[in-house]
């Protein structure tokens, strides 16, 4: 109950295999309905209407004292706001899952309606009430009888999972949509120079996950360093491997890409973090006086081990 709440669910999953011995199990227990909560229009017209033909004794809002009358689709905004982490990637938990492993048991136990409809009112149905019993049980046959003809699916699953694959990494971060599975922090969404040529802009401090193969001897980069006076330092596994001094740069045609090859220790595990850091962060729109208000670290337009 809590894979709901993590945005990086590859790279998640890829930390799994990596813990986990051949044909090792991952069980989860999620919810893994509509991220953050923007049910459909199924959804809400059937709760809706399953609420407005509950006797009014069973209606009376937990918190607020008062019928509850509608339930209504959050908005993105108040999601973000009460929780930002709230189901953020509940959608994508199972087609992930079965991209990662072999799903040996999947067991859908429903919730599509009863979630939304008895928030804040299940305590109005006594367990010591035969009648109050028999209508949560109807309820319950009614989103069952909804699911079976497919008119609904579900909203919460139980899943037992092996792990057959290997890891998913390579020696280098792929500037694409599937660089998720290697970066652990600090980095921004992809964009592209004129060329056009990928890259990422990090924070401050970035940490990433690389497979290290057993031949590799160095870390090279690509790197646009600060415009400002800044410190760049690589350390691998939290072992400094080498640092960077960047100068100010007042004419922006003298900023340009640099490329830098570092030793790495030898005897590193095949998954070794690499973090980048500088001292402190900077703002373009501080330094270079445009609109983009970012904290800023580098930029990467190359990371492998070689």
């Amino acid at each position: 109950m809590g894979l709901h709440h993590i945005r990086r669910l590859e790279y998640f999953y890829e930390e799994a295999m990596q813990a986990l011995r051949p044909n090792g199990w991952l069980l989860l227990n999620e919810f893994v309905g509509p991220s953050q909560w923007q049910w459909t229009d199924t959804q809400l017209t059937l709760a809706n209407a399953l609420l407005a033909a509950l006797p009014e004794r069973y209606r009376i809002h937990a918190l607020e004292q008062t019928l509850k009358t509608t339930i209504i689709r959050p908005t993105i905004d108040y999601m973000n706001a009460v929780d930002a982490s709230e189901s953020i990637r509940s959608a994508e938990l199972l087609p992930l899952l079965h991209r990662h492993f072999k799903v040996v048991h999947l067991r859908e136990y429903g919730g599509a309606i009863l979630h939304l409809l008895l928030e804040y009112i299940i305590g109005n149905f006594d367990p010591q009430d035969a009648h109050a019993v028999e209508l949560l049980q109807l309820l319950i046959a009614t989103e069952q009888a909804l699911m079976h003809t497919k008119l609904i699916g579900s909203d919460f699953a139980v899943a037992a999972a092996q792990n057959t694959r290997q890891s998913y990494r390579q020696p280098y971060l792929p500037f694409t949509n599937e660089q998720d599975r290697y970066v652990v922090r600090g980095v921004y969404a992809l964009e592209q120079v004129d060329t056009p040529r990928p890259f990422c802009w990090t924070a401050a401090e970035a940490e990433f996950v690389l497979h290290c193969p057993a031949h590799a001897r160095t870390l090279s980069m690509q790197v646009l360093l600060p415009p400002v006076e800044r410190t760049l330092i690589i350390a691998v596994n939290h072992i400094p491997i080498g640092a960077v001094r960047s100068p100010v740069i007042s004419d922006p045609e003298k900023w340009h890409w640099q490329d830098l090859r570092f030793a790495i220790p030898p005897h590193l595990p095949s998954q070794p973090s690499i973090t980048i850091s500088v001292e402190q962060a900077w703002s373009p729109a501080r330094v270079l006086h445009n609109a983009d208000p970012r904290e800023l670290g580098i930029a990467i337009a190359q990371l492998a081990y070689q």
